[in-house]
């Protein structure tokens, strides 16, 4: 990997900026360090661990709603255990890769997949216990959101890296909108699991949006786990109900 690419491979907002020639104005936004070979293995590590969780996840999913869920809980948990694997699929491989392109690449598909995870959680919280005008009014807005944002990733991705953690919390936290269905709706306990899992997710974004600590971004790999494992916990209670 060349000097200049490196000089402004780690953005503010937490991500990488590849293949970017290292000029006074860029530089200006740009972290003072780029991640070494350690942090970026560890990085790679702790989402591989994701992966294969969210693999043997997705294979639950189908084996329960298959055995004796309704079509709702069939789509709406598939896409959620979908949304998992892509997410931590490709931020496992965009951390591990080394030639340039294609980690440009992986680095596009790496936030794609978060939009597409936010979207993916809402899925099965729409289709299953908030079924009707208001869960599909949720879905629609989850999904047309992350196509927007996926859609403007690809077209303008490096003019629009500091907007991205704004659009995460956004999307994430859009479904207090209909909290008031959510409690009357779901039991004590997975609303506690939602919750602690947007908490993790939340407190890890200060480590997503931070600069200048090492291993900030294992760290933000930590809590997104933590998070999904919370989330995970929430979407199994919906198909298969499980004592608090």
């Amino acid at each position: 990997m060349s000097t200049a690419t490196r000089q402004l491979m780690e953005h503010p907002a937490g991500v990488y900026r590849l293949g970017v020639p290292a000029t006074p104005a860029l530089d200006r936004r740009a972290a003072p360090r780029a991640p070494d070979r350690v942090e970026e293995l560890a990085n790679s590590l702790t989402h591989g661990v994701g992966l294969v969780l969210s693999l043997a996840g997705l294979y639950a999913l189908v084996v329960i709603t298959g055995r004796s869920g309704s079509s709702e809980q069939a789509i709406g948990c598939v896409t959620y255990g979908g949304s998992l694997v892509l997410l931590y699929a490709a931020s496992t491989l965009y951390h591990g890769w080394r030639d340039d392109e294609t980690k440009r690449f992986l680095l596009v598909l790496d936030h794609i997949g978060i939009y597409t995870l936010i979207a993916g959680s809402y899925t099965p919280l729409a289709l299953i216990p908030l079924h009707g005008p208001r869960g599909w009014a949720l879905l629609v807005l989850a999904w047309g959101s992350a196509l927007v944002g996926s859609v403007a990733k690809v077209l303008r991705f490096d003019r629009l890296q500091e907007d991205s953690p704004l659009a995460y919390v956004a999307m994430s936290w859009m479904g207090l909108a209909v909290f008031g269905q959510i409690l009357a709706t779901l039991s004590r306990g997975e609303v506690l699991w939602l919750l602690g899992g947007g908490g993790f997710y939340m407190v890890g974004l200060f480590f997503f949006i931070t600069d200048d600590r090492r291993f900030h971004h294992t760290i933000w790999h930590l809590f997104v786990l933590a998070g999904s494992i919370c989330h995970y916990r929430a979407v199994i209670g919906y198909v298969m109900p499980i004592p608090a």
